[in-house]
């Protein structure tokens, strides 16, 4: 199997990484797992724990336990990512309110988080807290995927989002490698998801078109039709017609953030949102009763795609 090593470590070294083969403790090439299980193909590697620990035997600890502790290797506290403000080499990526490139903060945050270090502990499903959760992720064909589900308890992996857009990992019709080597879509993304590039000023950006397609890396796991009635936040389909979902959503997860802030993965993109006329926000304010309610009501004070919010209510 293939080991990965660590980054470099200096700054001004461009990002690499080389691969050295080993042929030892090799398991079994194919396997049913479930988050966070690691495959067998990647025993014996190093990684960063959940806690920012490492899980290296030279460093004293065990090697990687899970599959988001080899990525975190690189995507946690590795110091040169050239993941900031105007890097767009790769396809454009959102000016976080709260940018943090280190994704170990990000998936521990205590505001939100998508569930790949732990699971959220909400339950998923028309009439509840999570109404467009689907019951289990779905493969390339729009089939669920075999053993796999979907609910408050379960996590997912970090390659459930990013995988070979045309490999194995999409289902059965595809004959590909699967895996995190390389993609068509940007970010090497299985599927689909647009984020708004940068134009004009801050808050009067261009409304773009809707197409469910643009964003078939969410409907993997989220019911579309859930969305587009509203069934959680009562303007979702409005929003969804003129925006990306990436303007509001910080899909990993909200580091520094708070339940009353950036709840529902709430991190608006400050290339696109502003604050409204009155010099406020941008703010998300959730006022939902208490975490797991199904009456979801909140407030935004913020200027985005030509019109202002302030303390406007939903």
């Amino acid at each position: 199997m293939t080991r990965l090593s660590r980054p470099t470590r200096l700054p001004r070294v461009m990002r690499h990484v080389t691969i050295a083969i080993i042929l030892t403790r090799q398991g079994p090439m194919r396997q049913l797992l479930f988050p966070p299980q690691m495959s067998n193909l990647l025993l014996g590697m190093s990684g960063i724990s959940d806690s920012g620990a490492p899980r290296d035997p030279r460093r004293g600890g065990t090697d990687a336990l899970y599959e988001f502790e080899v990525c975190f290797k690189c995507h946690s506290y590795s110091p040169n990512k050239p993941q900031l403000p105007g890097y767009q080499t790769y396809g454009p990526l959102p000016n976080r309110q709260l940018l943090s490139t280190n994704l170990q903060l990000a998936f521990t945050s205590s505001a939100s988080w998508h569930p790949v270090t732990r699971a959220r502990g909400l339950s998923g499903g028309p009439g509840t807290a999570l109404p467009s959760l689907l019951p289990a992720p779905l493969d390339g064909s729009g089939a669920p995927i075999s053993g796999r589900t979907l609910s408050g308890s379960s996590q997912i992996y970090c390659t459930d989002c990013h995988a070979n857009d045309s490999g194995r990992n999409l289902g059965s019709a595809y004959s590909e490698a699967s895996g995190p080597h390389g993609s068509n879509v940007n970010h090497i993304l299985e599927r689909s998801y647009i984020v708004e590039s940068p134009g004009g000023t801050p808050g009067d950006t261009a409304n773009i078109p809707y197409s469910a397609s643009n964003y078939a890396l969410c409907f993997k796991c989220h019911n579309e039709q859930s969305l587009r009635n509203d069934e959680s936040f009562k303007a979702h389909w409005k929003h969804m017609q003129i925006s990306s979902c990436a303007t509001c959503h910080d899909s990993h997860g909200v580091p520094n953030g708070t339940a009353t802030n950036n709840g529902s993965l709430i991190n608006f993109d400050l290339n696109l949102v502003a604050p409204n006329g009155n010099g406020v926000g941008p703010m998300w304010t959730d006022l939902t009763p208490s975490p797991g309610s199904t009456s979801f009501n909140g407030s935004c004070s913020l200027r985005c795609h030509n019109t202002d919010h302030d303390s406007k209510s939903y």
